[in-house]
């Protein structure tokens, strides 16, 4: 009975002091940092975290080179493997010291990383397995295709791996390359228990491999010897303590220079990214991201030890108080614009009030879209009075884009050519307006063109290719580290950023048809061949809308006054009149679409030449939708529109639904969700906000604007169940639902209303 107790004891400790077992207690006891990278990565891989902005389609289906194929698997394979090896690095650096017993096996530093391969390994089938789901779902790719994807992940994977460990295996030493005289000496008067510390740095000459505290040692029984061989853990108590300390320094010394290597690698793939086969994969560049990380933090832990979290605390400090100066602070700029310093315009409330009361100015642009309108009166038969349309188109990323153009083309198409011809203005926010601004200048471009075909699926296909891939490997490579590069537009300077690499993609996705400037517009708008767009993106320093058209458009900035309300201030400054020294009509006009899509921490905010500097972002942020805009510029028109139109007709190309809510909102609430709920309700719920608010703006409209006033929705089929994800990157799966969207019964039902309205008929 005792020899079978001592049997399964024995059995017992050989499994609770295994070697891989105990390593990953380590990690949840005291490395918990190195554990959160990890945590994010399974959760992206379940779909647990990020869903909402497409986070886990990401690594899930990586694309490359516009294509989810074997060779963006492969880069994104090597990428993981890359993060694997920083994490082992990590570990060996903040834990091999814990366990001495490394120090007598040779190739100490492969024995450990194999050991500690738990993590990876387990992350790696179930990414296979979750990977294989959504390609088999997402992108109804075939047995065969998922096959050979995940292969070259795995290949990939283990390539890095490959030459990582081979670096370390043959610039290691180890204690068969040392003489055995030299390495064994029998120690019989007493027992060492000497700790060592693998990966001291060589610079702590101060510090003695001997004289670390035996109470941080772990008891080890068992370790994998190979993948497939337990052996038992040897003694160290007969190895020599110098000879064992001149090997690992020297272990050490490689492992930093691989580290420096790795880091100077990602600087000299950065000064690359403008060469199409260096924009890797969103999620590699993520892991990257997260390599760089791991890596800086476990060298402040090598160098520094206990003071690491200190020194890490008072370096972001630092970096915080020297970005105020120029020197340190680099600030993104609307390209085209002048940023002479002694020529800067100023920014006050005095200067704002200048703008939006200026009689003269406001006449001047009051009358100059008067003229717009009668020019596209002249459009119609003389006496009669069309409809005139006016189009509001939602932000919401590359799903927007998407959808916006989309049903731009099939309204054009269903009014056989003549959508443009009754719209007079579109404004909205962020990738609705990227899509609208698209089919308006592929619109110009038919009217100078008939034989183009302004409905092929190709300019589908191109306004929906990804625009992230080059906005996060510019993150990763460029802007968390140096922003070395610069180019000039226009006699002017400018650095080179993630802002400058979306407009880039931007520009080659779209043939270049945005490359121009804001002033290029104004004669067709004023002519109107085409119809006025207004953007609105929001001065982040007071949160008001930065109104920005080809056309002056200060008066509707200006508030009615009167005794009652002299203290109203004007909520939007004009563009145009703001930055006229600046030269605001030479603004390029991708660098507009970029200001109004500036999502935040995805794209930087833009800086603009005035005194004192003012930052604008996401036009989302005021008016997701574009109604607050809409809506002032028909109370400000409305006698003209009165006399000169049988009705306006607001079409309302959304990609959420109005009145849509989660049920989570009313369920039980956690703890956490509770201390939360006040901020974080706010932010959840802001575009339902809007929606009451625009709801009323356009309920009170009928007070003021007696003629016919229509009000048409037309929605994105994104069900709570199947959400499109908020991003500059889109699925297979995710642009066939927004292609389909057009389908819904209730956008049917829209677009029959709005033939009728059209033909001045009532829907039944």
């Amino acid at each position: 009975m005792n020899a079978a107790a001592d049997k399964y004891k024995l059995l017992f400790r050989k499994i609770f002091y295994f070697f891989p077992l105990q390593l990953l207690f380590l990690h949840l006891k005291k490395n918990l940092l190195l554990l959160v990278y990890w945590l994010l990565l399974f959760g992206y891989t379940f779909s647990a975290f990020g869903t909402k902005y497409g986070i886990p389609y990401l690594f899930l289906g990586p694309e490359y080179l516009n294509q989810v194929d074997y060779k963006s698997f492969a880069i994104l394979g090597f990428a993981f493997g890359g993060f694997v090896m920083a994490f082992q690095i990590a570990s060996y650096i903040m834990n091999g010291f814990r366990f001495p017993f490394i120090a007598t096996l040779a190739r100490p530093f492969y024995k450990y990383s194999l050991n500690n391969s738990f993590i990876p390994f387990a992350y790696i089938l179930l990414f296979l397995y979750h990977s294989a789901k959504f390609q088999h779902n997402s992108e109804q790719f075939s047995q065969i295709q998922i096959t050979f994807n995940l292969l070259a992940f795995i290949v990939g994977y283990a390539l890095n791996i490959i030459i990582s460990l081979t670096y370390f295996i043959t610039t290691n030493k180890n204690l068969s390359s040392i003489n055995e005289q030299e390495i064994i000496k029998t120690r019989k008067s007493k027992v060492s228990r000497t700790h060592i510390d693998p990966m001291r740095i060589p610079l702590h000459k101060g510090i003695k491999w001997f004289n670390f505290s035996t109470r941080n040692q772990r008891y080890i029984e068992t370790y994998l010897h190979t993948p497939f061989r337990i052996s038992l853990a040897r003694s160290m108590m007969h190895y020599d303590e110098q000879t064992l300390k001149k090997i690992f320094t020297q272990n050490h010394m490689n492992a930093s220079l691989y580290q420096v290597v790795v880091i100077l690698s990602l600087v000299v793939i950065g000064a690359f990214k403008e060469v199409p086969i260096f924009l890797l994969p969103a999620g590699a560049s993520i892991l990257l991201l997260f390599t760089l990380f791991i890596m800086i933090s476990s060298a402040l832990h090598s160098w520094i030890k206990g003071w690491s979290t200190f020194a890490l605390i008072a370096g972001l400090a630092l970096i915080n108080y020297l970005s105020q100066f120029d020197f340190f602070n680099y600030q993104t700029k609307a390209y085209g614009l002048s940023y002479k310093e002694y020529d800067l315009s100023p920014y006050s409330e005095k200067r704002i009030n200048e703008i939006a009361y200026d009689e003269y100015d406001n006449h001047n642009d009051y009358n100059n879209t008067l003229d717009i309108l009668e020019n596209w009166k002249k459009k119609f038969p003389e006496n009669s009075k069309p409809k005139m349309i006016f189009i509001n188109c939602s932000g919401g990323g590359m799903r927007s884009t998407l959808w916006t153009f989309h049903m731009l083309q099939y309204l054009d198409s269903m009014l056989n050519g003549q959508l443009m011809k009754h719209t007079q203005l579109i404004s909205g926010s962020s990738g609705g307006m990227i899509g609208a601004a698209y089919f308006r200048e592929l619109y110009l471009q038919k009217l100078k063109n008939s034989d183009f075909n302004l409905y092929h699926d190709s300019l589908k296909t191109n306004v929906a290719k990804d625009l992230l891939n080059p906005i996060i490997f510019t993150i990763a490579t460029n802007d968390i580290l140096l922003r070395l590069q610069s180019f000039n537009y226009h006699n002017e300077t400018y650095i080179k950023d993630r802002a400058y690499a979306f407009e880039k993609q931007l520009l080659k996705n779209t043939n270049n048809i945005f490359e121009k400037k804001l002033s290029d517009y104004s004669l067709v708008e004023y002519k109107s061949q085409v119809p006025m767009m207004v953007f609105a993106p929001t001065i982040i320093n007071e949160s008001r809308r930065l109104l920005i058209s080809a056309q002056p458009v200060s008066y509707l900035c200006r508030n009615q006054r009167n005794q009652a309300n002299e203290g109203t201030v004007s909520d939007c400054i004009d563009f145009s009149h703001l930055l006229k020294k600046q030269e605001a009509g030479n603004v390029r006009f991708s660098s507009v679409l970029r200001m109004n899509a500036t999502f935040p921490y995805i794209l930087p905010s833009t800086h603009l030449p005035t005194y004192p500097s003012i930052q604008v972002m996401d036009a989302g942020m005021r008016d997701n939708f574009g109604i607050s805009v809409c809506a002032k510029f028909i109370h400000t028109f409305r006698d003209w529109l009165i006399q000169h139109t049988g009705g306006v007709i607001l079409i309302n190309i959304r990609d959420t639904h109005k009145g849509a809510h989660s049920e989570t909102n009313f369920s039980q609430r956690t703890i956490m969700q509770s201390l939360m709920s006040p901020l974080g309700s706010l932010y959840e719920n802001i575009f339902v906000i809007q929606d009451y608010n625009n709801d009323d703006l356009l309920h009170y409209s009928g007070s003021w604007y007696p003629n016919h006033f229509n009000v048409l929705n037309l929605y994105l089929k994104n069900n709570p169940t199947d959400k499109i994800s908020l991003s500059f990157h889109l699925t297979g799966k995710e642009k066939r639902q927004v292609i389909s969207s057009v389908s819904l019964p209730e956008n049917k039902a829209t677009l029959d209303s709005l033939l009728l309205f059209l033909q001045n008929k009532t829907p039944e």
